[in-house]
């Protein structure tokens, strides 16, 4: 008896374009690639002295920030739309100053304005107008580093808004509707060439620094924390130590997560979380494999990029 050939066809559905609809495709523990987010205006030196980016829920955008060292002029704004998919450039040159962007840029979560100190300045973008202007001078004298910042929504009270700037041993508190800055001094070495800045809203407070963490409550008064398991910082010249990023689980609000970036002292591609932000559990190691910026996507998972088509999207587990 003669075989026959049984023909099957095959439907191949087509890998999601959009973001929400990328990361709805992922299980909680998995990861994948996210070609159609690629940011591509953005060189490697751009990256690399970073270390996060902005998602505005309110706006449903993400806002990016870089610039390379001893690139001046060249601080660059992008903005990603949710909804459409797109990058657009916001400004390839908002500031004219030293230093680098480490962790020193923060989002209103309340207004969508976007904060970032430029050597010993503040700057703002304001949403409504889409203009970069200088609102500070003069915020701290002798450092061009003033890592991190961090956006408190009841700093002053509630709702009453406001931004903790770090600096070497000593902490801003800015107040939007003044305008103005309070510094306190006497800290332990916490915000010189590096810096991490998140608002942690189970603790109801800011944490920034690169190992010894402040903590500043909506009281505004100011905890020294203990050393972290490694610092948070951007990628420079000093390769002998292990770093990462520090952020809020995007999906568990009362968890932050601290994610290690690859560098010339380790490509272990470790992470932790914390429920209180001072102790620290080692989770097991994440997906990323290049030197990247991280966002956490608020109810979706962490997204990070990095230079030419690097893409990544994944769903830490909870």
């Amino acid at each position: 008896m003669a075989s026959s050939t049984k023909q099957v066809n095959f439907t191949v559905a087509s890998a999601p374009t959009t973001l929400g609809g990328a990361f709805g495709s992922l299980s909680s523990g998995q990861s994948a690639s996210f070609p159609s987010g690629a940011e591509t205006v953005f060189t490697v030196d751009d990256f690399a002295w970073q270390t996060v980016f902005h998602h505005d829920t309110t706006n449903n955008e993400i806002h990016l920030l870089g610039k390379p060292a001893n690139s001046d002029a060249a601080w660059k704004h992008r903005r990603y739309n949710i909804a459409t998919g797109t990058w657009s450039t916001v400004s390839l040159s908002f500031a004219n100053a030293s230093g680098h962007i480490y962790g020193n840029s923060a989002l209103d979560t309340v207004t969508g304005d976007v904060y970032c100190t430029t050597n010993n300045n503040l700057s703002k973008w304001t949403r409504a107008t889409n203009t970069w202007a200088t609102i500070l001078t003069n915020l701290i004298s002798g450092t061009s580093h003033k890592n991190g910042v961090a956006f408190h929504p009841n700093l002053f009270g509630s709702g009453q808004r406001g931004l903790v700037i770090q600096s070497t041993t000593s902490v801003l508190v800015y107040n939007p509707a003044t305008n103005s800055t309070t510094r306190t001094t006497g800290f332990t070495d916490t915000g010189d060439n590096a810096g991490a800045g998140v608002y942690f809203a189970a603790a109801g407070k800011t944490i920034t620094g690169y190992q010894n963490q402040l903590r500043v409550a909506s009281n505004t008064s100011i905890v020294q924390g203990v050393s972290t398991p490694i610092w948070t910082r951007g990628y420079t010249s000093l390769s002998d130590v292990a770093f990462g990023v520090l952020l809020q689980h995007p999906l568990n609000p009362a968890k932050l997560l601290l994610i290690e970036r690859n560098s010339a002292a380790s490509s272990a591609r470790r992470y932790w979380s914390s429920t209180d932000g001072t102790s620290w559990t080692l989770v097991g190691t994440h997906p990323f494999t290049t030197t990247s910026v991280f966002c956490s996507v608020s109810n979706q998972g962490i997204w990070a990029l990095g230079s030419g088509s690097y893409s990544f999207i994944w769903k830490p587990p909870a």
